[in-house]
């Protein structure tokens, strides 16, 4: 079965991304976590991968799937993962995780099942990426410089020769 064991993931490519699929031969691989939500059930485990291509959200569904899922996301590598989410019963019986997404980082999603059941498992998967971040630029404002200058006299003044008072000598 596609997607049964971790490094068999189904890989997303491209998003939004759907898929319908039985999970009647879906097994549980050795490695496989447990999930920190529900019951931890790794019963009729079903691997999905997706790389996110920018900063972003990515929201994962199993709604309308037909017995209840239990949904959990991951980072890291198979057998040495790291849980960023994990839903059992967003909307009773199936599952949602929601997960601020770093560009570049590969998230591995693990549905199972809570009651070792089996069904029609449909996973959902989207991704929005973040609007860009500006950085703020600044133009210097120019300083206002007075224009109103005094004239400045460059004359020397000349002695004037003046008579005493009369009378005086």
């Amino acid at each position: 079965m596609v997607g049964d064991t971790c490094s068999g993931a189904t890989f997303i490519s491209s998003v939004p991304y759907t898929n319908s699929e039985t999970t009647a031969a879906a097994t549980i691989e050795a490695t496989d976590p447990f999930p920190s939500c529900g019951n931890g059930s790794r019963a009729k485990s079903v691997w999905y991968a997706f790389t996110a291509p920018a900063a972003g959200a990515i929201v994962a569904d199993t709604f309308g799937s037909s017995y209840n899922t239990i949904l959990a996301a991951y980072t890291g590598t198979c057998g040495n993962v790291t849980e960023v989410g994990c839903n059992d019963d967003s909307a009773s019986p199936q599952s949602q995780v929601v997960l601020t997404a770093a560009a570049g980082t590969t998230y591995s999603f693990m549905v199972t099942a809570f009651n070792n059941d089996r069904g029609n498992l449909v996973f959902d998967l989207r991704f929005q990426a973040a609007p860009p971040t500006t950085t703020p630029t600044f133009t210097a404002t120019p300083t206002p410089t007075s224009t109103n200058t005094a004239p400045v006299s460059t004359s020397t003044p000349t002695p004037t020769a003046t008579s005493p008072p009369y009378g005086v000598s």
